[in-house]
């Protein structure tokens, strides 16, 4: 996600497999928890150049190819809940994904002259392979179990349970469809009412 040329090379395998590309979803993302005082520049750089400098080289590429169609496009962007609000142990992550918000507003607007959307979904607590890398992280800045630190996190969603991958890649796929036409810069949340995402 971080290598433009590579980022580039996917596009031109879509369009030479498919014939166009009309859909990009940008969703690589990396998590650092960890005591802000304790992260090194070359920590905080690769969270940065993975969820936010990917989100743009595949959204740039995209937009590109979009524009030589000359038919419009869709392009989502993976954010997170925690764009929406700082939390202690996560300030990269939390930075990086505020960014993806913000940049998929601007696309927005850039690109809708070329009929191309760009929103963005901020799922909250999704029960994947991550949130369990997550739980660990945050467990060990906080001297607790994994266990504990889940039940904490469940019990802050008001619908009384962690989403599912499932749940997401339903709400991508309606944002992808002709039924969300008209929804561009957008950042939609997937979080069992937990507010203030």
């Amino acid at each position: 996600m971080t290598d433009a040329e590579a980022i580039q090379s996917v596009v031109r395998q879509a369009v030479e497999t498919f014939g166009a590309l009309d859909i990009m979803v940008n969703n690589a993302g990396v998590m650092l928890v960890a005591p802000a005082i304790e992260i090194t520049p070359q920590q905080w750089r690769r969270v940065l150049d993975v969820n936010l400098t990917g989100v743009f080289l595949g959204s740039q590429a995209a937009a590109r190819q979009m524009i030589a169609q000359g038919r419009g496009g869709v392009i989502v962007n993976g954010a997170s809940g925690a764009g929406r609000r700082g939390s202690a142990f996560f300030s990269a992550y939390c930075a990086s994904k505020a960014g993806v918000i913000s940049i998929t507003q601007s696309l927005a607007i850039e690109l809708a002259p070329h009929k191309i959307r760009v929103n963005c979904y901020t799922p909250g607590h999704i029960m994947t392979p991550f949130w369990e890398t997550i739980a660990e992280g945050y467990a060990r800045v906080t001297n607790s179990t994994r266990e504990a630190v889940l039940e904490r996190f469940r019990a802050s969603v008001p619908w009384g349970r962690f989403g599912t991958p499932e749940e997401v890649a339903n709400a991508v796929a309606w944002l992808v469809s002709d039924e969300a036409e008209y929804v561009s810069g957008q950042a939609i949340a997937m979080n069992g009412a937990e507010l203030p995402w």
